[in-house]
């Protein structure tokens, strides 16, 4: 902050633009940035690259606060807070400033819309609430204590048409049956478990390991034989890209229910998010008619996400999380005009021609860099819960946290209790608090329970009669039934529902068999209950407990000297700039960049490439003169060799610790994974450098690269300070950059092995694969997770080292090929992308 008086000298009647016009001579977009995120009640994401607003300073953020209740409505509208793209447009397009309800608002300040908000009932609310843009929303709950937002939440409803989710005085549920393993019959009892517990009225939606469309289309079979033996209202999701589930849907039809999509606040980051745009998701938008089904879209969201990502763009993380909700509002009207082109058969209710489209706010899962306290991430959700009813959402949250912030098991269960009386639509659900592929802590199905016993909170009606009247597992009242937690019977109704006649007795073994070989692959599924019906087993309890312990020490664990020493081959050693363990979980983003003497090893390991292959070349050079030109003469114009030259390699190996060491570590992890993948890509051309280390530091001669023959390089990056994804990104650009001057059409391959997902009990580590022409490694920060693959999971007791490594070079080899089919030259700029 260049001028130490911005903000200690406030007016009484200063709005944030004549304090701007007073203090600067005029109109300044980054002053006006500055006070609005001055305004909000701080958290972690303020410090962060892009925003960086200082950590407390109560003074100036509360005359910010006074500025911005100065402000009339209309001067937001026409000067918004972030960048003038095109999801900024979309906002606009979208926003009612012609009807009734502008000229109600317009000439308001802020303090005049928080009191309206606050004292008028819901009816009043909803007339103005189309002519809300995002930076309104936004702005108005930075004015709003944390009461005033759960008055907020208790006051405005969105149910989804045709039901009660999202209505007053209900509370539904996401069940969550992530697997490691995608493994089937993880998924399917995770499922019947929480159903035991009358668990899910919302959506069954589950991660996938792979975005492999098989593995995908797999899943999603799997949630909908559920769905459809039970003949329940019930849509599935598999949480993949929306282009994939688009694509399964037309090879196979009714495969899919609801199309999923992560939102992002700006058109870079959604670019980064899955080389999204506007214009994309509303095409998605729009082929959700009503011939697709009831169900339209799902979102997800979270503050911080955008700024973590790079995409900060200097605005607060709360203007760019509205602006994913208005976003959304946007794309809720195109599938409704998309539905309302489809023939209407006489007699459908008006209710079935509304859309089902909802997004949940995972805030707590951004780490961190954008939360740091229970406190702060209970205050995200309470805004988000605000933010999202005001701009016509059914909205839901994620209440949760990864296991690198510094809140406990006990500490969320705190969140929830000051969260819930905000009414939000639904909450996630997972056999217990920690997810055992995402290994983050969020809401188990007993939370639920113990939630709707405090609150007074119903799950919608259709899926309660189910649960009382066909599962016999609560009565009416929500209350334990006979057969509570018990997934054995739930599984025996499942089996009765597809047709099976076999006797009960032997339904019920085969469920309590299925559930059991489901927990031997680290999988819960809890029974029954401890001392109160929403108290987990205290066996179940305890391996909780014991996995959260045991992330803690994995995060806190760095690779050792003498494990880099002795199994991994031809490191060259280099640390990002977050130096030190403590730091990197202080500030993660600090593990995207290395530190200056790193970039320098590595920019000396390329020039060690390329001077042996000069020699290389050179050596070739002078067999030829010497039987060209026995004499000892040199050709006219002969250059000896110093035109330039591309690297020898076209792959590159890098493994950092992560947040998780231990799983680089293990036994049997690291060493077959990279065996199994030289193998691989040997087999299809991508031949690996030799092993020592002075081949790998440039000292012995380096196999040549020819039209035919490719070669891997091996660079291990052992960093104290942690190393991220976006780390690999660098090196690539380091390594690989250069070669655009030689073969800019040439792609080059960076498999980054990191460890990751602390507290499954599986120790596993992740692989991120980026394979892009060298024109595109050329251009500084313009590789991200668009041009990337992930393969997760891998362990001893997961997806096997050995068979990752395969996978590895089969998906390396399939990303060569989509690049290899666009056209030279055309395809050069920034927003190219191969077709998947």
């Amino acid at each position: 902050m260049q001028d130490p008086s911005i903000l200690t000298d406030i007016r009484a009647d200063d709005s944030v633009f004549s304090y701007v016009e007073r203090k600067c001579g005029g109109f300044d977009q980054a002053i006006y940035q500055m006070l609005v995120g001055f305004a909000n009640e701080f958290k972690e994401g303020d410090l962060s690259e892009g925003v960086g607003l200082p950590r407390d300073d109560a003074v100036r953020r509360s005359n910010a606060r006074v500025l911005l209740s100065n402000t009339r409505i209309s001067q937001i509208h026409e000067n918004p807070v972030g960048i003038r793209d095109e999801v900024q447009k979309f906002i606009w397009d979208t926003t009612d400033t012609a009807g009734p309800a502008w000229d109600t608002i317009k000439d308001m300040t802020l303090a005049d819309l928080k009191r309206f908000v606050l004292t008028h009932p819901e009816d009043d609310i909803k007339q103005i609430m189309p002519a809300l843009d995002s930076d309104v929303v936004g702005c108005l709950v930075k004015l709003m204590s944390d009461e005033e937002l759960i008055h907020v939440g208790q006051t405005v409803f969105n149910p989804l048409p045709g039901s009660h989710i999202g209505a007053k005085g209900y509370m539904s549920a996401r069940v969550q049956p992530n697997s490691p393993t995608s493994n089937a019959d993880d998924i399917l009892m995770q499922t019947l478990c929480a159903f035991s517990y009358g668990v899910g009225d919302l959506i069954l939606g589950s991660n996938p390991v792979s975005s492999q469309p098989d593995d995908v289309l797999s899943v999603e079979r799997t949630l909908r034989e559920v769905v459809e033996a039970f003949h329940l209202d019930l849509p599935w999701c598999v949480l993949a890209h929306i282009d994939i589930q688009a694509d399964l849907e037309k090879k196979a039809p009714g495969s899919t229910a609801i199309h999923f999509q992560s939102l992002a606040g700006c058109d870079t980051a959604l670019k980064i998010f899955g080389d999204l745009s506007v214009a994309k998701l509303r095409a998605h938008a729009q082929s959700r008619t009503r011939e697709r089904g009831r169900f339209g879209l799902y979102f997800e969201t979270g503050q911080g996400a955008d700024a973590t990502n790079g995409q900060g763009h200097h605005f607060d993380m709360v203007i760019h999380e509205c602006r994913d909700y208005a976003l959304c509002r946007g794309l809720i009207r195109d599938v409704a005009a998309a539905r309302a082109k489809d023939p209407i058969p006489p007699g459908t209710p008006a209710v079935e021609l509304e859309p089902w489209v909802h997004i949940n706010d995972v805030a707590g899962f951004i780490g961190p860099e954008a939360f740091k306290s229970r406190e702060q991430l209970v205050r995200c959700c309470l805004e988000d819960i605000a933010m999202g009813k005001l701009m016509g959402l059914c909205h839901g949250l994620d209440i949760c946290a990864t296991m690198h912030m510094s809140l406990t098991l006990e500490d969320l269960d705190w969140c929830m209790d000051h969260i819930m009386p905000a009414n939000p639509a639904y909450i996630m659900a997972l056999p217990t608090k920690n997810d055992p592929m995402l290994s983050y802590m969020t809401t188990a199905f007993q939370d639920h329970v113990r939630i709707r016993e405090r609150f007074g909170y119903k799950i919608d009606d259709r899926m309660a009669a189910f649960y009382a009247d066909v599962l016999r597992v609560v009565d009416r009242a929500g209350h334990p039934g006979e057969h509570f937690g018990d997934v054995s019977w739930v599984y025996r109704c499942y089996m009765r529902a597809r047709g099976d006649t076999r006797p009960d007795g032997v339904l019920l073994a085969e469920g309590a068999a299925k559930a059991a070989q489901v927990r031997e692959r680290g999988v819960p599924v809890p029974t029954g209950h401890g001392p109160q019906p929403w108290d987990l087993d205290p066996e179940v309890n305890r391996r909780i407990h014991d996995l959260f312990h045991q992330a803690k020490q994995a995060i806190w664990s760095e690779l050792t000297p003498s494990f880099v020493a002795e199994r991994v081959p031809c490191p060259l050693l280099v640390r990002t700039q977050a130096g030190t363990r403590a730091r990197y979980l202080d500030r993660p983003p600090l593990g995207e960049v290395l530190a200056e003497e790193s970039a320098l090893a590595v920019a000396a390991l390329r020039a060690g490439w390329i001077e042996k292959r000069r020699a290389e070349e050179m050596g070739a050079m002078a067999t030829e003169l010497a039987v060209s030109l026995p004499g000892g003469g040199r050709p006219e114009g002969g250059d000896g060799g110093a035109a330039r030259l591309a690297a020898p390699y076209d792959v590159q190996i890098i493994v950092s610790d992560g947040l998780n060491a231990l799983a680089i570590m293990a036994p049997d992890h690291l060493g077959p994974y990279l065996t199994a993948l030289r193998e691989a890509l040997a087999a299809i051309y991508l031949r690996c450098a030799p092993r020592s280390s002075s081949a790998a530091k440039g000292g012995s001669p380096l196999p040549s690269c020819t039209s035919h023959t490719r070669t891997c390089a091996s660079l291990h990056l052992w960093a104290a300070g942690a190393g991220r994804v976006r780390v690999g990104y660098r090196i690539g650009e380091q390594l690989f950059g250069p070669d655009a001057e030689v073969h800019p059409d040439s792609c080059r391959c960076v498999v980054h092995v990191i460890g990751e997902r602390p507290g499954t009990g599986h120790n596993a580590f992740s692989v991120y694969l980026t394979g892009v022409p060298c024109w595109l490694w050329a251009r500084p920060g313009r590789v991200d997770h668009q041009h990337t693959a992930c393969i997760s999971g891998i362990a001893a007791t997961c997806l096997a080292p050995q068979a990752a490594g395969r996978q590895t070079a089969a998906m390396l080899a399939e990303m060569l090929a989509r690049w290899a089919k666009m056209p030279a030259h055309s395809h050069r700029t920034h927003d190219a992308q191969p077709d998947a």
